[in-house]
């Protein structure tokens, strides 16, 4: 019993390992459309079909309710994405009725985009902090403001950094932390 579950321990790292390896060896290209009458809606659509592709965050919720009279179920999906997308080409076509727009996001090109942006994001980061733990009392709010959507445009680069492959020694946690206590403060003293 216990080599068995040690084959199945082995190989499910085997798989694990394989698709890291995969994924992180082979040059992947993602291509987002878009159409509609006007050229510049046409290429927000077709930039809004790439991040799609690349991050969909979706939350739904399911509700059953049963009595002796019936049960009844409903359900709600929503899908959103909310990832920046630095210099993707986008080529347009014009046909007699509408415009047809490709924006396409090749991961090797971009890898290099991405591990700069990420770095100057990693530096900004660090700033707002040093600057939100300096602040006054009076400065804090506004400090504490500039460090949130700091850490927030942070999380959303290194989640397409992640997809790409790349990394970073980088620690948010701590800053996180603040952002975290200084909400919760923020909300307290304005609901006050």
């Amino acid at each position: 019993m216990m080599m068995a579950d040690r084959r199945k321990q082995i190989s499910f790292i085997s798989v694990w390992i394989t698709l890291f390896c995969v994924h992180g060896s082979y040059a992947q290209e993602m291509v987002g459309v878009g159409y509609s009458d006007s050229r510049e809606r046409a290429v927000q659509l077709a930039y809004v079909d790439l991040a799609q592709q690349l991050f969909v965050r979706v939350e739904s919720t399911t509700e059953v309710r049963q009595s002796y009279e019936g049960s009844s179920f409903s359900q709600r999906s929503i899908s959103e994405t909310d990832i920046p997308l630095l210099q993707v080409p986008v080529s347009c076509e014009a046909t007699s009725k509408e415009y047809e727009c490709h924006a396409v996001f090749d991961s090797e090109a971009a890898r290099p985009r991405y591990q700069s942006a990420l770095a100057q994001s990693e530096i900004g980061l660090r700033d707002d902090f040093v600057r939100y733990q300096s602040a006054s009392a009076d400065a804090k709010y506004p400090a504490g403001k500039a460090l949130a959507t700091a850490l927030n445009n942070y999380q959303k680069l290194r989640r397409v950094a992640g997809f790409l492959g790349l990394g970073s020694e980088f620690n948010h946690r701590d800053i996180a932390s603040v952002v975290e206590k200084w909400q919760s403060s923020a909300r307290f003293n304005v609901s006050s």
